[in-house]
């Protein structure tokens, strides 16, 4: 266990970042589901990839879409309406700067770096709410309106107003999942309610808890108090308070948005975003393939696969963290897993 813990506050942080912290929780915890909750078997483990509880349809889902803008002098590459009410608006080259500016591997809700941009910035990624105004006008909340020309998968063109001034921009739009039960479920917006962070070594479980989302603070303390019991002496001029100091919140994700064009959006507690791309790798399994890498779904530096399944009316989200961002040799004898537990954004 070659200095497994000698890295294991960063270990750490990286899992709070990749389980999508944030120091409010999201939702009254009266609504969360308590304990193993449903798709456990009998010894209490996750049957990963089952969906037994039934969401209400997104209110947008009909007219939900991304579309691509097909003119390649356009300031804009792509406009798109989620089923929950979100738009995504990015503009050209935004997808390639954020793979440049992170030098490490990526999880799954966490793009260390992220664009860099704030979100009301002319070349970044815009997101907001947005309502519908007429048969095929919306407001998109912050950024003008859009009217799209065309129905269903036939749409040419749609016109952008803002600041007075209207444009139509040619536009194409993508190939959506069909509507299947697991995919409908996870397609829509979520908020994160808890997380629950398993540490094996040597192929004992020496952590298994369970945290909400504004007990930050006593996850920090754990790791601290562990980090102490294994590696004493590295850890014998560290205070609590030096080892806390890091658990800066405005790196963390507070929202995520899945979408059936294949997009993931995270929101970060800073007002920053970073967008990816997924796809069923199982759908059978709930196993979902994601990348950072819009050309390449299998890039070893920025994809992986994780599992889902839902937990009464939560999506829980299992990702195995082991193989990421170290070089340390030994650190087969060390197993971190995250999973993260998603409330439905109302």
């Amino acid at each position: 266990m070659k200095k497994f813990f000698g890295y294991f506050r960063l270990f750490s942080l990286l899992a709070i970042a990749a389980s999508t912290l944030t120091f409010t929780a999201c939702g009254d915890d009266d609504d969360d589901d308590k304990g193993g909750g449903n798709n456990t078997n009998n010894s209490g483990q996750v049957t990963w990839g089952q969906f037994d509880t039934k969401l209400a349809t997104p209110k947008y889902e009909s007219v939900s879409g991304l579309y691509k803008v097909t003119d390649p002098n356009s300031d804009i590459e792509s406009i798109e309406l989620t089923a929950s009410g979100n738009y995504i608006v990015i503009y050209n080259g935004i997808k390639s700067r954020q793979m440049e500016q992170t030098p490490a591997k990526k999880h799954f809700f966490m793009s260390k770096l992220k664009n860099r941009l704030t979100r009301g910035s002319y070349s970044s990624i815009v997101e907001g709410k947005y309502k519908q105004i007429s048969e095929n006008k919306y407001e998109l909340q912050g950024w003008g309106t859009v009217e799209i020309h065309g129905t269903g998968d036939n749409v040419e063109s749609i016109d952008v107003t803002r600041n007075g001034e209207t444009m139509t921009i040619p536009v194409a739009k993508a190939t959506q999942m069909p509507d299947k039960e697991k995919t409908n479920y996870l397609c829509r917006t979520w908020n994160f309610s808890s997380m629950r962070v398993i540490i094996n070594m040597g192929g004992k479980a020496i952590y298994d808890k369970e945290y909400k989302m504004n007990q930050l603070k006593s996850f920090g303390r754990d790791m601290y108090e562990l980090a102490k019991k294994y590696y004493p002496d590295e850890m014998d001029d560290v205070t609590l308070e030096e080892y806390l100091e890091e658990w800066d919140a405005d790196d963390y994700p507070t929202e995520v948005v899945f979408t059936k064009a294949g997009t993931y959006m995270c929101v970060y507690n800073d007002g920053e975003l970073a967008i990816s791309t997924w796809t069923w790798e199982n759908y059978d399994t709930g196993l979902l393939r994601y990348s950072w890498d819009y050309s390449d779904m299998y890039n070893e530096y920025y994809s992986g696969n994780v599992k889902v399944s839902s937990r009464g009316s939560q999506l829980q989200v299992y990702e195995n963290l082991s193989d990421r961002d170290s070089d340390y040799e030994d650190e087969d004898e060390g197993e971190l897993t995250v999973i993260s537990y998603l409330n439905e954004a109302k």
